[in-house]
């Protein structure tokens, strides 16, 4: 093939492939654009740098489709004209008419490689800092779009009529977001399954200020003011508990949506979170939890010996005043996450306040008791809370009778054996045998998923810009063999196989993750299979058409 048609058709090639990349960039950049404009309310300044921020992205990704539409329309236009026929009568064979589209294959491969690899990344980052740079505007228009806010993405936990954010927001780098007429709602876990939310405490004000704090990386922090507030549980035939002028509540503690997410790292930092998945954020937050766990076992261990071995002291949780338990034959359960106690036939729960040197100050009578032990491992303490049904509240001659008594709550320093446990790796987890099951295979879940998520990004990346290679191949023959070089047929010749490529390609990537908790089966042979599968066809694909081309 001479050099004066390769240049030719290359040209073409690269003029139309160039402004169909441009074209397809700006439409995908303005459907990126439209869910955070519509969700977030954006002002005019994010949505500039949105923009900006996009659309390198999204030239990248429009390059298989760009490069399969330019082909087919070039090599479309090379056979209505009757050009290819007088290639083929010159004896130039169908390999040579093909090796521009091969070249423009090549270097559009490379370069989605490279921008994969290192460039997308980066402005996927900044994209989503432009998103979440104000948490206060989301939450607020979170609010007003739809009344409810859930922290983390689970269930709704913040509801109100109205949300704004006041002028003073922003100063000292914490946001502020008032809400009218709020609730806020409190969960607990269903103890035959921990993975269900129950809500249990409902707080009711007219006026509700959140008060916002977020690292570079670090999570989301929320805690706020009700004023006028009113709280009750969800029981039957609860009262309300308090009703007063002012009561806070929280800290609420989310993670930030900027937090280690594959799209956002580099083939570097993938390879390495590759060789060390406890590195990753999941399997950090199970390891939390495992190790929240084993502590919150020991305790409850500790306090059921003391409660059932007779003890006359019974158990004791000291926290400069102290809270004296005595359950003479009582019942003692896991409850999820709490400790249930149920008192003995014709007995109650005995819980005595003491203060200053030892003196009892106030008895509560009960006729059940929720022990529940959170670990700060930050701080090593631990934070105490009792929920006592079927009250009588004994302070001195007084007596007071409650369906439910609002919770005591008591913070004590962790005992060194419990602050030991903090230094054990994931490793050392995954290997040893517990009782803890659950958070043992949510360990080995979450890690597993990590793993497969940077190994499906890695391969999808690389299938992406591969893609680029076959899919030219795919649109000059094509364009070939229909002979038609207008834009529409163009178009429906080319997106077909296109789309059918990139779906494959997200569906492995979305399958990688779907590692189910009770069989722990890995679904990454399947994903990779799927991410690969859309290049495979589309390679037999040309490769059939192009045996037919040369044998007519």
């Amino acid at each position: 093939m001479g050099k004066t048609l390769f240049w030719y058709l290359f040209k073409d090639l690269v003029r139309i492939f160039l402004l169909s990349a441009l074209v397809i960039a700006g439409i995908m950049s303005f459907g990126g654009l439209l869910r955070p404009l519509t969700r977030n309310g954006l002002d005019a300044m994010q949505v500039a740098q949105m923009w900006l921020f996009l659309m390198p992205a999204m030239m990248t990704y429009s390059l298989p489709v760009a490069a399969v539409f330019a082909t087919s329309m070039v090599y479309g236009r090379l056979a209505a004209d009757n050009e290819l026929t007088a290639c083929r009568a010159a004896g130039i064979g169908y390999r040579s008419i093909c090796a521009p589209a091969l070249s423009l294959g090549l270097v559009s491969a490379l370069c989605s490689l490279m921008f994969l690899g290192y460039v997308v990344p980066f402005f996927s980052y900044q994209v989503e800092r432009v998103i979440y740079a104000n948490v206060a505007k989301v939450i607020a228009s979170e609010i007003q779009r739809t009344h409810a806010f859930s922290p983390g993405g689970g269930k709704p936990g913040i509801f109100a009529q109205q949300a704004y954010i006041p002028p003073e927001s922003g100063k000292d780098g914490e946001q502020i977001v008032v809400l009218r007429q709020p609730t806020i709602v409190s969960y607990r876990q269903d103890p035959d399954r921990p993975k269900l939310l129950i809500p249990s405490v409902f707080s009711l004000a007219n006026e509700a200020t959140l008060y916002i704090r977020q690292g570079e990386s670090s999570d989301v922090e929320i805690s706020g003011v009700l004023t006028k507030a009113t709280s009750f549980p969800r029981v039957l035939g609860g009262r309300p508990e308090f009703g007063i002028e002012r009561a806070e509540f929280g800290p609420i503690t989310y993670p930030s949506p900027l937090r280690q997410n594959v799209k956002f790292m580099d083939v570097a930092r993938l390879k390495e979170l590759a060789a060390s998945p406890e590195k990753a954020t999941r399997v950090k937050r199970a390891m939390k939890a495992y190790i929240e766990a084993e502590q919150r076992q020991i305790i409850y261990t500790q306090m059921a010996q003391a409660l059932t071995t007779g003890r006359a002291e019974g158990y004791t949780i000291d926290s400069g005043e102290q809270y004296q338990i005595l359950a003479p034959g009582a019942g003692i359960a896991a409850a999820g996450k709490d400790l249930l106690i149920t008192a003995a036939k014709g007995e109650r729960i005995r819980i005595v306040l003491k203060r200053a040197a030892g003196r009892a100050v106030r008895t509560f009578e009960a006729a059940e008791l929720h022990v529940n032990a959170e670990m700060d491992n930050e701080y090593k303490m631990i934070i105490y809370t009792l929920r006592m049904q079927d009250v009588l509240i004994r302070n001195g001659d007084e007596v007071v009778r409650k369906t439910e008594q609002s919770p005591q709550v008591c913070t004590t320093l962790m005992p060194q054996e419990l602050q030991q446990i903090q230094k054990r790796t994931a490793a050392e987890y995954l290997s040893a045998n517990s009782p803890l099951v659950g958070e043992k295979r949510d360990l080995v879940r979450e890690k597993i998923v990590s793993v497969n998520e940077v190994m499906a990004e890695m391969h999808s990346r690389a299938s992406f810009a591969v893609s680029c290679l076959v899919l030219v191949m795919v649109g000059s023959v094509l364009g070939m063999q229909f002979r038609s070089g207008d834009f529409l047929s163009a178009f429906s010749v080319s997106v077909i196989p296109a789309l059918f490529t990139i779906t494959l390609v997200v569906s492995g990537m979305q399958t990688a993750g779907q590692v189910s908790p009770k069989t722990l089966e890995n679904p990454i042979a399947t994903a990779i299979i799927l991410i690969w599968l859309g290049n495979i066809l589309a390679a037999i694909l040309a490769a059939t058409l192009f045996w037919r081309i040369r044998r007519t």
